[in-house]
């Protein structure tokens, strides 16, 4: 494992890479720099580690599309993207929504995917969590930032605000989020009643729940409250 204290990082300029499945993604790679020159055996190990990385792109940043960073009102190049900088010798993702301009771009390319997709309840919380991986790619924000930033939010007087990083007026992406956002809030509240239990103690009991389901799909269905039946009118005297 490399020692984060010992490197900086340097960013690259956006590329576009090819997934696996033959798809289109913008890349930030992320480069790991020596704070002092290394010694030629110590610099030869850093190389090798280097090239570890860059195979699995454990650090490589999966970015929106360019427009996502340019205000839609003003006549700009929208297709360029604006120089990214370290703050504080480090790139992160909030380093990157500072840039941004138009949140509903990101729904594009970070949107989650269908619960039926999600496999297991840990699945679908590390994406939460800590962000889905793009095989050969790189990694994606964990959602919970973007929801911090631009989720749903309710003003001083009470009234609820519409995201804006997700579209308007479209019923699939409401779905998509609502049923996604279900299984964070049933994890969170069974937390909260645990008396203390760690979230990955909670993942373990929701993925007894799913049993061999192959995907959440079912579990959605269990786990939400059924609804009251509404009474039927009295037959007519």
């Amino acid at each position: 494992m490399l020692n984060p204290s010992r490197y900086t990082q340097a960013v690259d300029r956006p590329m576009t890479a090819l997934s696996e499945q033959q798809e289109a993604y913008y890349q930030l790679q992320v480069i790991l720099q020596p704070r002092k020159l290394a010694p030629p055996a110590l610099l030869f190990l850093f190389l090798i580690h280097l090239f570890l990385i860059w195979v699995r792109t454990a650090h490589d940043m999966v970015l929106p599309d360019a427009s996502a960073f340019y205000d839609s009102s003003l006549k700009q190049d929208i297709y360029q993207y604006p120089p990214f900088t370290l703050e504080s010798g480090a790139f992160t993702w909030q380093s990157m929504f500072k840039l941004v301009k138009r949140p509903v771009v990101l729904w594009n390319v970070y949107k989650p995917k269908n619960i039926g997709e999600y496999g297991t309840v840990k699945a679908l919380w590390d994406v939460w969590d800590s962000g889905a991986t793009i095989e050969a790619i790189g990694r994606c924000p964990p959602l919970r930032f973007i929801d911090e930033s631009w989720g749903s939010r309710k003003d001083k007087n009470g009234t609820g605000k519409f995201p804006l990083w997700r579209p308007k007026n479209d019923t699939t992406a409401r779905k998509t989020w609502s049923n996604f956002e279900f299984f964070i809030k049933k994890i969170k509240e069974r937390k909260d009643s645990s008396g203390g239990k760690s979230i990955s103690e909670i993942i373990d009991e929701f993925e007894v729940l799913r049993g061999d389901d192959g995907n959440l799909n079912p579990l959605h269905k269990r786990l939400q409250a059924p609804r009251k039946k509404k009474d039927s009118p009295a037959p007519p005297q």
